[in-house]
């Protein structure tokens, strides 16, 4: 007895809940006191990981680029290099929203603006740690990350054919020098693409996962012809084709 009495007793003090404090833990400020042997210890939340802005970047600038590079081969757009930049550019952008079909094709419009879409979903994805881990399904949490995926999709979309440097309207001038312009393009890259890569999400999780789990490298075959967007995405940013939505 006389031992158990003499061993020093360590006493744990837990704040108060107070009007103040719970103010304060609302805010994220929550925090701790652990007094032990006379010595205090503040702990507080841990900082989620943000958003790779530099991924971002990355992959959404070699991705417009290897467009353009594409266009370029076009001979119009080789025609309208030249000439005074900035009053061909406002021209053409002006001529963005007088009307929404710019006489492209389906092919063009729904397949080739609803890849492009797509591939711009996955390129946020991949540098968004917060659903990274978000399981496809229908869930609040997938659906709060597809809808970042697709706003930024938008962005991208309105800065392809806009932006002042690599789009539709500053290289070879669209809708002035030579065809069309039209708002179309925004929505339907916008709202296609998100689909694209919805339907992907799906066949990633319903059946490539599970490939994976025994034949990696039939897995991995299968995610270059099955969710192609994606892999396109990821050769954008410089990494193999087969990575999945978590980092392996």
């Amino acid at each position: 007895w006389s031992k158990l009495v003499s061993k020093p007793v360590t006493f744990v003090a837990v704040e108060e809940s107070t009007p103040q404090s719970n103010w304060l833990r609302g805010l994220g400020f929550a925090r701790r006191y652990v007094e032990e042997k006379e010595e205090s210890t503040t702990i507080f939340p841990t900082k989620k990981p943000s958003v790779n802005w530099g991924g971002v970047a990355l992959g959404s600038v070699t991705f417009s680029g290897v467009q353009h590079l594409i266009r370029a081969i076009h001979p119009d757009v080789r025609k309208n290099l030249g000439g005074k930049y900035f009053p061909e550019y406002w021209a053409s952008v002006k001529s963005i929203p007088r009307s929404f079909n710019d006489g492209d094709s389906w092919t063009v419009n729904y397949v080739a603006h609803g890849a492009q879409g797509s591939v711009n979903t996955f390129i946020w994805a991949r540098n968004d740690p917060a659903c990274q881990n978000v399981q496809f399904g229908n869930n609040k949490a997938y659906w709060k990350c597809k809808g970042r995926q697709t706003t930024f999709a938008f962005a991208s979309s309105v800065c392809f054919e806009a932006c002042p440097l690599l789009s539709e309207a500053a290289f070879g001038n669209l809708g002035s020098g030579y065809g069309r312009n039209g708002y179309g393009d925004i929505i339907i890259t916008t709202a296609v693409g998100s689909g694209i890569s919805v339907a992907e999400d799906a066949i990633y999780a319903k059946y490539i996962l599970k490939v994976r789990e025994t034949n990696p490298r039939k897995a991995n075959i299968l995610m270059i012809f099955l969710n192609p967007t994606r892999s396109v995405a990821n050769l954008m940013s410089f990494t193999y084709p087969w990575r999945g939505p978590v980092p392996r």
